[in-house]
């Protein structure tokens, strides 16, 4: 977004200095987090897949029944 047009979504995200990169979680009340890294298509998507939810289990032969239920 550009804030010169759209002052009013940027004060919104607290956003007063164009570039910022903020990242939020899938939750709604998030503020998101200001991206402080490595200003590269690799480092931000890191960084955004390390703010997702994880819905991987690691299943072993002593949780597999725990799991299959």
């Amino acid at each position: 977004m550009d804030c010169l047009e759209d002052e009013e979504l940027c004060e919104e995200f607290t956003v007063f200095e164009t570039p910022t990169i903020k990242i939020f979680t899938e939750y709604a009340s998030d503020e998101g987090e200001v991206f402080r890294g490595k200003n590269d298509w690799k480092s931000i998507s890191a960084a955004a897949a390390n703010k997702m939810q994880s819905f991987v289990n690691i299943v072993t032969v002593e949780n597999y029944q725990q799991f299959i239920e």
